[in-house]
Formats: structure tokens, C-alpha cells, sequence
């Protein structure tokens, strides 16, 4: 069987085979330290929010999230309530997820499928657009402008099965500066035909560890050696980057079988492993088009 290389991964396995080799690995020109004062200063955190997580694109849901009119997923980003819905129209919008009124949240974290969102202090009701529809008591409460009562909205974008937005209001959404063509790396893994299996939260340390985690290919063969170390080899990985997003690509313990393989002949996509890392805070494992691992 002929295989055609996949363009996104033009060249992967080629620098893979070469590092295999001997011996090497993608590096950077030198070592660095980090302090540790960047992963605990306080202060240092605040800014990093305020300049990171509320000023530049953030994933707010997957499309698989919000499979049909009505679906929602409601999570808070670096305190802000975000709650995203998928329009009547197939299109999504985000919102802040406050009552106009009082400053409730309306909808609890999670997901689920709803015609109307009712706050669950003074019932003031809203629709799927974020119009404000509903005001308990209406004949009493006095002079009110409902048009101007709506969930605040915030820029919002659906891409390559991801949902992006900015957490200010104000702000304007450029996802193709943002992406800076990352989408080419983005839209063959699939996400946008795939459905959500399960889902969990869990606790965890300050982002840039989380972060740090998933471009990290030294670890792989020791502190997961019994699962994912007996599949992909520890620290033999490329690095690629559009912006501030990142792609690295591990050998697996099959790699070197492809060196022998004419390009035209190779089946590429099993013969290596994938993280693609959307900045800040999402980062995707797994290979093209089969179930992967969104965190």
C-alpha cells in the first residue's frame, strides 16, 4: 500500500530517523534555569492572568462540547464565568457567565442542553442569543430597559473544533494573527468531528507546570514507563513553533522500522506520537484522526 505523507507532518519522521540515529534529540543553543520564583512569585502570577489569560485568545469549550442548538459548557477561566452556546443558527457565542441583575452566576459549571438559562436568585431568564427574556415580578420591579440587560458577550470564534475567545469584552478577536498558521497544524487532528468520551477536572499546580508537562519529552520512559514509556521513547522529539503555539512530535519504539521504508511507502501517522500545544492552556496528545487526549 502507498501511503501519501500527511502535509502537517512533511519532514517528522525524517528528523526523528536522523536523531535515532545518534543520538539526538531537537535542542535549544544552551541550557537555561528558570527560577523558581517563576512558577511561585504571586505577584508575578496576577500579571501573568492579567496579561496572558484575559487579554489573548482562550479555549472556552470543544465543538464537541456543544453538539447540537442549545448545547452549552459552562467553566471558569482565571475567574472569569465563561458560559458558551451553540446558536440556532449552528454558530457559538460566549458570555459572561453573570446575571445582569445581581451578579449571580446563572449557570452552574458543566454541560448540558437548554432553551432558556434562569438565574437562581430573582429568575431573571435569559436566552440562547444572551437577551434577557424573563424578569420575575415584572410589574413590580419599575422602569427597566431589558435590551440593555442581556449577558454580556464576549469575542467569540469556532476553529478547528475548537472554541476560542477573549475574556474582555472590549477587546477584538484576531484568531488568524493568534494562530499565526498553526490552523494547518490544528485542523487535521479531527476535533471537530469527534465526541466527548469522559471527562474530569482535576486540582493541579501553577499552568506553566501543566504547561511544561506536555512539551516535555524527557520524562516519558521513566515516570511512565509501565503505560506510555512502553509505547514512545523518552527525549527523542522534534519542536516546532507558529507564534507562541507549539508542536512536538516523540519517536516511538517503532520509529526506526521506517528507515529502511521508502518515504512513499511509510504510514506515517503510526509511527509517531503528537502534542500540539494551543497557548496558554490547551494542550491535545495524540495522533491525527484517531481519539485523543484534550487537556
Amino acid at each position: 500500500m502507498t501511503h501519501v505523507e500527511p502535509a502537517h507532518l512533511a519532514g517528522l519522521v525524517d528528523r526523528l530517523l536522523v536523531h535515532l540515529a545518534e543520538g539526538t534529540t531537537d535542542s535549544a543553543e544552551s541550557t537555561m534555569a528558570v527560577p523558581v520564583a517563576d512558577y511561585l512569585d504571586a505577584e508575578r502570577w496576577e500579571r501573568e492572568v492579567e496579561r496572558i489569560f484575559r487579554r489573548s485568545p482562550v479555549i472556552t469549550a470543544l465543538s464537541a462540547h456543544l453538539p447540537e442548538p442549545g448545547s452549552y459548557r459552562s467553566i471558569d477561566i482565571a475567574g472569569v464565568p465563561v458560559l458558551t452556546v451553540r446558536q440556532a443558527d449552528g454558530g457559538v457565542k460566549a458570555f459572561v457567565n453573570v446575571c445582569r441583575h445581581r451578579g449571580a452566576l446563572v449557570v452552574e459549571h458543566g454541560c448540558g442542553e437548554a432553551r432558556r438559562f434562569t438565574c437562581p436568585y430573582h429568575a431573571w431568564s435569559y436566552d440562547t442569543t444572551g437577551a434577557l427574556v424573563g424578569v420575575s415580578g415584572r410589574q413590580k420591579f419599575g422602569e427597566l430597559d431589558e435590551s440593555t440587560r442581556g449577558l454580556t458577550e464576549l469575542p467569540c470564534e469556532e476553529r478547528h473544533g475548537f472554541v476560542f475567545a477573549i475574556l474582555d469584552p472590549e477587546a477584538t478577536l484576531d484568531l488568524d494573527a493568534w494562530l499565526a498558521g498553526y490552523g494547518e497544524i490544528l485542523e487535521p487532528l479531527g476535533l471537530a468531528g469527534m465526541e466527548v468520551v469522559d471527562e474530569r477536572e482535576l486540582v493541579g499546580p501553577n499552568w506553566k507546570v501543566a504547561y511544561d508537562g506536555y512539551v516535555d519529552g524527557y520524562h516519558l520512559d521513566i515516570l511512565h514507563r509501565e503505560t506510555l514509556g512502553k509505547d514512545v521513547l523518552g527525549n527523542v522529539m522534534t519542536c516546532d513553533a507558529w507564534g507562541p503555539h507549539q508542536r512536538i512530535s516523540f519517536a516511538r519504539r517503532t520509529t526506526h522500522e521506517l528507515a529502511d521504508v521508502a518515504p512513499e511507502d511509510r504510514d506515517v501517522i503510526t509511527h509517531l506520537a503528537l502534542v500540539v500545544t494551543v497557548f496558554p492552556h490547551v494542550s491535545v496528545a495524540g495522533n491525527t484522526g484517531s481519539a485523543v487526549m484534550v487537556s
